[in-house]
C-alpha cells in the first residue's frame, strides 16, 4: 500500500455505527500516523427502513439488510475496510471477503464483568442454536427456530423449518460440550429429510430424528 494513498474505513451512518467507527478511525491514525485514513459512510437497506416495518405482512426480506452495501463498497474498491458489529456480521462472508480484525474492547473490566456473568449452559444452548442457524442460512427473516437445554450431561435440542409451506421438525441429543456440532447435524438432518430420519451414534454420538408434516389446512 502506497503511503501517499487514502484508506477508506467503510461504516453505516448510524450513531452507533459512528460512534464505533471513530473508536476504530482513532485507534487506526495512533498505529499507523505515517498513513491518511479516510471514513466513508454508506447507507445500507436496513438504514433505508428505520422509518418503515421490518414487518412486512409475509412478505420476505432482503439479506445483508445491514451489510449488503458495505460488502459491496469492498468489493468495488470504494472502500479498503469496514467496520461493522458483530452482531450485524453475517455467519457466511462473501467471497473474496474475511474477518480481518476484532477490535480491543474500550473498557477492559467489560471483560472481567463477562466473565462472571457467563452462564456455561446457556452459552453451550446458544452455540448449539447458533451452530444450526447458521448451516440453515438462518436470518431475521428466515422460517427456521431451534430450542436447546441441558438436561444432566447432554444438550437436547428442538428444530423447526418450513421455507416451503411443509413443516419440518427434527430433535437431537449430545454431549453438552459438542453443542456446536448438535445444531450442525440437526441443520443436515431438515435439509435431507424426505419423511423420516433416525440415527444412533452411542452415548457420545448423535441421537436424533426429523418428520416431515403437511402444510397446515391440509
Amino acid at each position: 500500500m502506497r503511503r501517499d494513498s487514502t484508506i477508506g474505513l467503510a461504516t453505516r451512518g448510524s450513531a452507533p455505527a459512528l460512534a464505533q467507527a471513530e473508536l476504530v478511525l482513532s485507534q487506526c491514525r495512533a498505529a499507523f500516523p505515517d498513513l491518511r485514513f479516510e471514513m466513508k459512510v454508506i447507507r445500507t437497506t436496513g438504514d433505508k427502513l428505520e422509518t418503515a416495518s421490518l414487518s412486512q405482512g409475509g412478505k420476505s426480506l432482503p439479506k445483508g439488510l445491514f451489510t449488503k452495501e458495505l460488502e459491496v463498497a469492498l468489493v468495488n474498491g470504494q472502500a479498503d475496510f469496514a467496520v461493522r458489529s458483530l452482531k450485524d456480521l453475517p455467519t457466511a462472508l462473501p467471497l473474496g471477503l474475511k474477518l480481518g480484525a476484532v477490535s480491543r474492547r474500550a473498557d477492559e473490566r467489560i471483560d472481567k464483568i463477562c466473565e462472571g456473568l457467563n452462564h456455561l449452559q446457556t452459552e453451550q444452548c446458544v452455540t448449539s442454536e447458533r451452530s444450526f442457524l447458521a448451516a440453515m442460512g438462518g436470518g431475521c427473516a428466515s422460517p427456521v427456530a431451534a430450542y436447546a437445554e441441558i438436561i444432566d450431561d447432554d444438550i437436547h435440542m428442538r428444530a423447526i423449518s418450513f421455507p416451503d409451506g411443509i413443516i419440518r421438525r427434527a430433535f437431537g441429543t449430545r454431549r453438552r460440550n459438542n453443542s456446536a456440532s448438535l445444531g450442525r447435524h440437526l441443520a443436515e438432518v431438515l435439509k435431507g429429510s424426505p419423511a423420516l430420519q433416525c440415527s444412533d451414534g452411542g452415548s457420545d454420538g448423535p441421537s436424533s430424528y426429523a418428520h416431515r408434516e403437511s402444510p397446515a389446512g391440509v
